[in-house]
């Protein structure tokens, strides 16, 4: 819609120019809402056909000029405001008209800066990647270097202890057949560390240098058929060895119920032959303390040492010296 004002809208006098400009007006606001400055009319003519009729009207009254000026001003001002609209306009018609590969993404502003992101990552990740390898290996390297020159000094010295042990496990072997305990408890006495220690108890017994089981059995034969001690001295000397309960007793089932009596008999001979000569008292007495320090004691032994005594011609009666 074209909207013009000119002397010919306005009239003749002034008067009728100042009414007729006052009526454009009211129209003009009317019309500011909803209807746009066609392409034909430009605002730049409304403004200037507005500013020829405020100076056509000099002879007016003082108030109806202030009036026409006042008026005039916001001519100017609906002008401005029309002629932004139409620029607006213009911009929506040029965004309408742009391709698509040149709208906006419809994706959130988070989401669009998140796949940026994302792309930045993954484009610096493999240069990162290719330097991180080597630095990573460089590290470990290094790492490396420090433990070796670190805990190179502790472990030659742990060899050489360990070796020392070796030695003198060997050396005392060589001398006398000893338990796993009783070796363990001489390289401790020697100030060897606990952890040598076991280390050296392992690979004897793995290389059977160490032998609980045959050295019990070899004790008990030479302590009970040999030297006629019964079965608690048996055990007995076997415990003063470190020898475990469990190699004791497979050890001292090897031992007859008959073969002990047998020894305790045996045993009791041979002594009262060397307690001829003597009053009969000390002889029983002397004999019954002998069996004990191998281990008889109770009845048995009383009547194995009172036959023993009658074998050897010991009388039952204790002959006293005035």
């Amino acid at each position: 819609m074209v909207v013009r004002f000119t002397e010919e809208t306005a009239g003749s006098d002034s008067d009728s120019g100042a009414i007729s400009l006052n009526g454009w007006l009211r129209r003009r606001a009317a019309l500011s809402h909803g209807a746009a400055v066609s392409d034909t009319g430009t605002t730049a003519e409304v403004a200037s056909t507005a500013r020829q009729n405020s100076e056509a009207a000099p002879a007016a009254a003082p108030q109806k000029s202030a009036s026409s000026t006042e008026a005039a001003h916001v001519v100017e001002s609906v002008a401005a405001e029309s002629e932004k609209q139409q620029r607006l306009a213009v911009l929506r018609r040029m965004i309408s008209a742009a391709p698509a590969s040149n709208r906006a993404s419809a994706q959130p502003a988070s989401e669009r800066m998140q796949h940026k992101t994302s792309a930045a990552v993954s484009d610096v990740a493999p240069a990162n990647s290719a330097v991180a390898a080597p630095a990573s290996r460089k590290h470990a390297q290094r790492a490396l270097q420090a433990v070796t020159a670190d805990n190179a000094a502790d472990l030659l010295a742990t060899d050489k202890a360990l070796q020392a042990a070796r030695d003198m496990a060997t050396r005392q072997l060589a001398r006398k057949q000893l338990s796993s305990a009783e070796l363990a408890a001489l390289l401790r006495r020697n100030e060897v560390a606990a952890e040598i220690v076991e280390t050296v108890i392992a690979e004897f017994t793995a290389a059977s240098y160490l032998d609980d089981a045959a050295l019990a059995e070899s004790l008990v034969e030479k302590l009970g058929a040999a030297k006629g001690n019964s079965r608690h001295a048996v055990r007995r000397k076997l415990m003063q060895r470190k020898l475990g309960s469990a190699v004791i007793d497979s050890a001292l089932a090897a031992l007859d119920e008959q073969e002990q009596a047998a020894l305790l008999i045996a045993a009791a001979e041979s002594r009262a032959l060397q307690l001829q000569g003597l009053d009969y008292s000390v002889a029983k007495r002397r004999l019954l303390s002998y069996l004990a320090r191998r281990g008889w004691g109770g009845y048995e032994a009383a009547a194995a040492a009172e036959a023993a005594l009658a074998a050897a011609g010991i009388g039952g009666k204790s002959v006293y010296f005035s």
